[in-house]
Formats: C-alpha cells, structure tokens, sequence
C-alpha cells in the first residue's frame, strides 16, 4: 500500500494558569530574503540551473500560505527587479544588517551553485577547502586576488550574519547547494547535481580566506540557526517533481522538501521542520541528507502556530500507521480526514489504537494520500517542546526502570521516594496497566561517567502536565553512579467517587549534560508561558506510555 499523510491540529493541554504574569512586548516581524540563481549568463550553458528561481518563489509560496507576512519578504532571482549578482546580494545583506532589531527573526535562503575550491590558508579550513556560492553574474574568470569573481565566499558570507547577529537579531540561514570538491556535472535521468568544481570553474591558484572572520570574537547576540542540503561532499539534486506526474517542473529535491514541510505545518521548532522535512522528501525521491545544525529549539517566526499539522503514514502488517501518537494529540476513537497529495479530501479513519509515537488506523486505506485530525483547537506547548527530542527504547548511560506497588488508598509514599523492597517490577516499555491508587515507582540510575539534569513528567488522559518531584534530595542532577527516584500515585475517581478520565497516559523522561554548577531544572519546560524552546544540543526525551483503568463500583472495570 502507499504512504499516506495525516495531520493535527493540537488541542489545548493545560488549564489557565491562575498567576498573573506580565505581558512581553511583541517581537519586531520578521524578515526574510529569498535568493535564486541557476541562469548563469557567464558560465557554459551545461552549467545551468533550471529549479532556482522557481525554488524561491516556491519557499515565498510556503512561507506567505504558513502566515509569513508577504511584505516582509524579499525575493531576488535573474528575472526580478533586484538581479542577484555578488555586489546586490552583498548590498541586500548589509541592508538587513542596518535594518534588524533586537530579537528579530532573519531567515536568509539560497539555491544554487554552491562549489568547494582549494583554501590558501588550509589551516583555517580544516579539511584545506573553501565554500562559495555563486551568484548571477559568475564567470570562470580569476579576480586579482586569485578568487572567483561573482561567488560569495563562506567568510563573506558569515562576516555579513556576524553583523546581522550583532543587531541582536536571529539569523535563520538556509542553502540548497552543492558544497562539495571534485563533483561531476552530468546529467542523468535521476536528476542533476548543483555543484561545480575548481576545474569547472577554471581555478588554477591557492584561494586566500577567512580574512577578517569573526570566529574568534566576542559571543554575539543574536542566535543561529543552519538548513543545508546537503554537508561538505554531499550533492544537492535538482529533477522534475512531482516525480511521475504530467504536471511536474524542475524543482530542487531539498527546496521541495523543505516547502512541503511548511504547508504542512511542521514548523513548531526547526527541529519539527527536519523531521517534517524528511518525511516529505519521500514525495521527491532520493537525495542528500539535509543537515540542520545551531539553534534547533526555536520556533520559526511569523508563522501561523494554529496550522493544522499534517503526518506520513506508512503500511505496516496489513495495518496503517500513523508516524503521531498521543505526544501530537492523535488518540484511539479520533476521527481523521483523509484526503489526496492535492489536498482534495476523499473519507474518513478512525485511530483503533497506538503509543505516544503511532497510531494505527481501523481499515487499510489503498492510494497515495494523507489525513488529519479534526481540529481540537489551540496547542500543546509541553508537548511541542518534547517530541521533536523523542527517542525509543533505552538510552544505555541513563537506566530507567519501573516498580510498582498495588492500590492501596491508605498507604504513605515514602518520604525519599524509593520504592520498598518485595515491589513487583515492571518494564515501562510495555504499556503497564494501572488501577486506582497503585503507586509506580520510577528509577533514573545514571552509570555514565558525568552528570544529567533530569525530570519526569506525567501527562493525564485530560492532557494535563504534571512535573514529578525527584527523591530523595529534590534535585534535578543525577551525578555518576547516583539513583533519584520519583512516585506517581494514580487516582481514577475523585472524592465522591466519580470516575476520572482515565486511559492512555503518557510519562516523559528528559535529560540533558549537566554544564554548570547549578543543576537545569527541566520542569519549566512544561510551563505553558515559555516562548522559545529552552531544549539544547544533547537534549534527549524518551516517553512510555501507560493504561490507567477506571473503578466501577468499587472493582476495577474489565
């Protein structure tokens, strides 16, 4: 059967919160240049691109139809008013640089030609070579300082994000290029590569760089964040998409990729955005891995954050699967739309059942298309904090383990959070069911040889968070060879006996390097007022999910 696609629009999971906080200031809108270059009226008509300008058009496409304000971008192709030759591009740059505001959101994107060619300093290069791009008016021509005229180098390039950056301003930099030495330029009927090489370029010298970069100096403002292609060696592929269909036009295999993850509304974090990323590059067919480097926790300025949210399905066991679970929402009995590639919606599917990562849909459904969920309104901000960081299984260095003790409504948990001895001991990751006053005891045993900040985080059937306190000290820090310990007490009823909303619940596990003297307390990630995301490189979230069953007249329901 062939993929689908389904998508969510994320309910609320928190009630109000009663503390009265002040209101911050609205964040100055973004801005964003959009630059596409392929014609090359310099180079040899085998060196030209067809996809570029149609690629910046169609990421200004995505962005306006996401919410992005349309005034607030800026489009430079061959056949604008604004030609993208190496001094406008420069100009453009310095312009946005004058112009940017503390706080402000710069998303700057290129495709094109990008080459690697021999750096006359290899020492600051470390593998010896140099990036560029090309812009519109490259030629094989040699400048007198032996660098090619009409490309941008990478320390032109980051000395301009540098001052940019300096505004205080964050810079979002995306490039859909070739960045790679000895890369051919042929042809085939799967695509074509969008990369040069010195020869190509008729180098024959040592390049100088890096003059005057700023990698050693102060630390800048303004954060950073990298979408590229592809790495250092890799190809960017440009070929007709979508792949197959009448109505295909030369498209760049990452660009396609990347704007169909955006009118998806995969865009919470840029870590959403590749994951959303990839999933879609299914639709254009193989080609390099994208790397998203720097800031990856925030979210992209200027977008709607009420955008439904649109997931690959794939075919498992004669079932559906939805890659969503109950961490984006989607939970057994919910109804979905499906609808065609186009959008075009053609029925409808029930979720049978699932885990925080999948869900499994009640009948196989035959063709290409995708679904979403009927919006529940508003959004999950703990939840959009945590799933772009979740793993499965377990992570060797933190051992996490389950214990469980059988309802008793009488007894105390101890005070330092340590399970008795005689406990039955469950895995967490095979859906335990709990009942009434059962008490699950979770262990965090940390056998790596530096410290992680932890916290435990339980989420009802209601969608409400609940940050668990760690025993027996109350810290967030589980050094080398240490154990914390936290109690989760589960209530089905209420004081009269009412039933409880009961079913799937989740708990979460996050951790990250511990890297200062003071222990990161992890459980403001639930905290509803957070803005930017506060996760970091080495971030890491495993979620278990768990079965509470509600009491019928004194038993537990079958």
């Amino acid at each position: 059967m062939a993929s689908i696609w389904i998508a969510v629009a994320l309910g609320l999971l928190f009630a109000e919160p009663t503390d009265a906080r002040p209101s911050t200031p609205d964040p100055p809108e973004p801005r964003a240049l959009l630059i596409g270059v392929g014609r090359y009226a310099n180079l040899a008509p085998e060196l030209r691109l067809e996809a570029p300008g149609d690629d910046a058009r169609r990421m200004s496409d995505a962005l306006t139809s996401a919410g992005y304000p349309a005034d607030h971008i800026e489009i430079m192709t061959e056949d604008g008013p604004r030609i993208p030759t190496r001094a406008a591009v420069l100009e453009a740059l310095a312009d946005l640089a004058a112009e940017a505001d503390p706080g402000q959101e710069v998303l700057i994107y290129f495709s094109g030609h990008g080459a690697q060619i021999p750096a006359r300093y290899a020492a600051r290069e470390p593998d010896g070579l140099q990036e560029i791009y090309l812009m519109a008016d490259a030629d094989e021509a040699e400048t007198p300082s032996g660098e090619p005229a009409g490309a941008i180098a990478d320390f032109e390039l980051e000395a301009a994000i540098t001052r940019i950056r300096d505004a205080g301003a964050d810079v979002v930099l995306i490039a859909d290029a070739c960045h790679a030495a000895g890369v051919t330029r042929s042809v085939s009927p799967d695509g074509r590569v969008k990369g040069l090489t010195a020869i190509d370029l008729g180098l024959s010298g040592q390049l100088a760089v890096l003059r005057g970069t700023s990698r050693d100096a102060a630390p800048l403002r303004g954060d950073f964040t990298g979408i590229f292609a592809a790495a250092p060696g890799g190809l960017a592929v440009e070929r007709r998409l979508p792949l197959g269909q009448p109505e295909a036009t030369t498209a760049s295999v990452f660009t396609y990729a990347l704007a169909r993850s955006i009118r998806d509304g995969r865009y919470r974090t840029w870590r959403d955005l590749q994951e959303g990323t990839r999933e879609a590059a299914f639709e254009a067919g193989p080609g390099p891995v994208p790397v998203f480097e720097g800031d990856l926790d925030r979210a992209p300025a200027g977008l709607d954050p009420d955008r439904p949210r649109w997931f690959r399905t794939y075919a498992s066991g004669g079932q559906t699967i939805v890659a969503a679970g109950s961490l984006e929402g989607i939970l057994p009995g919910d109804v979905l739309e499906l609808a065609d590639l186009s959008g075009d919606l053609i029925g409808r599917a029930v979720v049978t059942g699932g885990d925080a990562l999948t869900s499994r849909l009640a009948d196989t459904v035959d063709g290409t298309m995708r679904a979403r969920q009927l919006d529940q309104g508003g959004h999950r901000t703990f939840l959009q904090s945590i799933a772009p960081h979740l793993g499965t299984g377990q992570y060797a260095p933190l051992v996490i383990t389950g214990q469980l003790r059988a309802g008793n409504c009488e007894s105390q948990i101890p005070a330092d959070g340590s399970p008795a001895s005689g406990m039955q001991h469950i895995s967490l990751s095979d859906r335990p069911r709990l009942s009434h006053c059962d008490v699950l005891f979770i262990g965090l045993r940390n056998n790596d040889t530096a410290s992680v900040d932890t916290a435990v985080f339980f989420v009802n059937a209601r969608g409400q968070v609940t940050p668990l306190t760690l025993a027996p000290d109350n810290s967030p820090r589980v050094g080398p060879g240490q154990m914390r310990h936290a109690a989760l007490r589960v209530i089905t009823q209420d004081a009269a006996g009412q039933p409880l909303v009961t079913g799937e619940e989740t708990i979460v596990v996050a951790w990250t390097p511990a890297t200062g003297r003071t222990p990161r307390d992890l459980r403001a990630l639930s905290d509803t007022q957070l803005t930017r995301g506060t996760a970091e490189p080495g971030f890491h979230a495993l979620a278990f999910t768990i079965v509470t069953v509600p009491v019928t007249g004194g038993r537990i329901a079958p």
